[in-house]
C-alpha cells in the first residue's frame, strides 16, 4: 500500500505543468511606477470623445493610450510595443480601437482589450494600467 502512494504521489508531481504566465519573451518593458492623474473636463482629455483615444505623455513611459469605451469607462495602455526592445519606432500610433506598431513589422494591438491583431505569432499583449475616475479626476496607476 505504502509503494502504492509513492507512485501516485510521483505521479501528481511529474504531471503538473507550469501554468506561469511569465513569458521571457515580454520582458522587454521595464516596470516602472506610474500614478498620474489628470482632471477630464482640461485639456488633453476633454476632447475624449466616446469610442477614441489619445495619448498621454506620462513620466517612466513611452506615453499612455487612454481610450474612452463609453459609459464612463476607461482604458489605458502603455504606448510602446511588448514585443520589442524600446526603439523611437516601437512607440505605437492610434487610430482608434487599434494601435499600431512604427517599427517595420507594424504590429497591431486591440485598444479594447491590449490583445495583438492579425498575427498569432505575437506572444505579448499591451501593458495595460489600472484607471480610476473619481469626480473629474482620471488616476492612470499600476
Amino acid at each position: 500500500m505504502k509503494l502504492f502512494f509513492k507512485i501516485l504521489i510521483l505521479l501528481l508531481c511529474f504531471a503538473c505543468e507550469d501554468n506561469s504566465r511569465d513569458n521571457k519573451n515580454c520582458r522587454f518593458l521595464l516596470s516602472q511606477g506610474v500614478n498620474h492623474t489628470e482632471n477630464l473636463n482640461l485639456v488633453p482629455l476633454n476632447g475624449l470623445s466616446t469610442g477614441s483615444a489619445i495619448v498621454l505623455d506620462v513620466p517612466n513611459t513611452r506615453g499612455i493610450i487612454v481610450s474612452n469605451t463609453g459609459n464612463g469607462t476607461y482604458l489605458a495602455f502603455d504606448a510602446a510595443d511588448p514585443n520589442h526592445a524600446l526603439q523611437t519606432c516601437s512607440t505605437l500610433s492610434v487610430n482608434y480601437p487599434i494601435g499600431t506598431c512604427n517599427c517595420e513589422d507594424g504590429n497591431r494591438f486591440s485598444l479594447l482589450d491590449g490583445a495583438p491583431i492579425g498575427n498569432e505569432n505575437l506572444l505579448c499583449p499591451l501593458t495595460m494600467y489600472r484607471v480610476s475616475v473619481s469626480g473629474n479626476l482620471l488616476t492612470i496607476f499600476n
